[in-house]
């Protein structure tokens, strides 16, 4: 797996236990580099990928939202 799928897979799971409730602010992108002592455009890529899952809406200039779990896309085999 790679570092950018076990970040947004983490993420995803913080989404789906409440820790980021539904319309929730996540931490930004320097508050996730971080936490999670990854480069800047992996946390991108994995919030990217949340959001391509509709797990997330980013909002430029506001932040990044957790959606609410109706809105959600399941995850494609690959």
């Amino acid at each position: 797996m790679r570092v950018w799928e076990a970040i947004a897979s983490d993420l995803a799971a913080k989404i789906d236990d409440g820790t980021y409730p539904p319309d929730g602010r996540l931490p930004s992108l320097d508050d996730l580099v971080h936490e999670y002592g990854a480069a800047r455009m992996t946390i991108r890529k994995a919030m990217a990928h949340l959001a391509d899952r509709r797990y997330v809406e980013i909002i430029s200039g506001k932040g990044t939202f957790a959606t609410r779990p109706d809105e959600r896309l399941p995850e494609q085999p690959q």
